[in-house]
């Protein structure tokens, strides 16, 4: 079965030439005396081809428009798709580059507190660490922003971050208020 806007049977290869240049204007601007105008001929030839009785113009033109909208939402959708698998393609790089830093932050840290504190080192860590947690978070669709508080852990007698959403943190001061 031949699509609507394509060739009909027992259509001449005139008429569709004519249907094409109508069909192919945009649909804002699209008419009988454009068509004419472009062809070179009177719009009443026109308007005999492109009656419902014979070619049906209108009717293949908005199935035209129809399709070829359907067809660039199609493209504009499969280019997002792909630009989404770029960005976690190259996102999942940075969290793997970022993970390494992490860690050899939090080594030397470690080997820091030894002989004192390095409060460079560690909030150089928690800002990769709380980088690669939005990043990880993002890609899922789960909330990224975030307020990081430091409590002092009693026990072990060292720092603990923990990250709160910052809604929650928002509604938490406000009810203090």
């Amino acid at each position: 079965m031949v699509a609507e806007w394509e060739r009909q049977d027992g259509e001449s290869a005139k008429a569709f030439h004519a249907f094409t240049i109508y069909r192919d204007m945009p649909a804002n601007e699209r008419s009988m005396a454009k068509t004419a105008e472009k062809l070179g001929v009177t719009s009443s030839n026109l308007e005999r081809w492109a009656s419902p009785q014979r070619w049906n113009w209108v009717a293949r033109a908005a199935a035209y428009d129809s399709w070829r909208d359907t067809m660039q939402l199609t493209v504009r959708e499969s280019s997002a798709v792909e630009a989404q698998q770029d960005i976690l393609r190259q996102e999942g790089l940075e969290i793997a580059m970022l993970s390494q830093i992490a860690a050899e932050a939090m080594v030397a840290y470690r080997e820091g507190a030894r002989e004192g504190h390095d409060m460079l080192a560690l909030s150089r860590m928690v800002n990769i660490v709380e980088r690669i947690q939005t990043m990880r978070r993002r890609n899922v669709n789960l909330p990224s922003t975030y307020t990081t508080k430091m409590v002092d852990d009693e026990i072990n007698e060292t720092p603990v971050y923990y990250a709160q959403p910052e809604e929650y943190h928002r509604g938490s001061e406000t009810e203090d208020e």
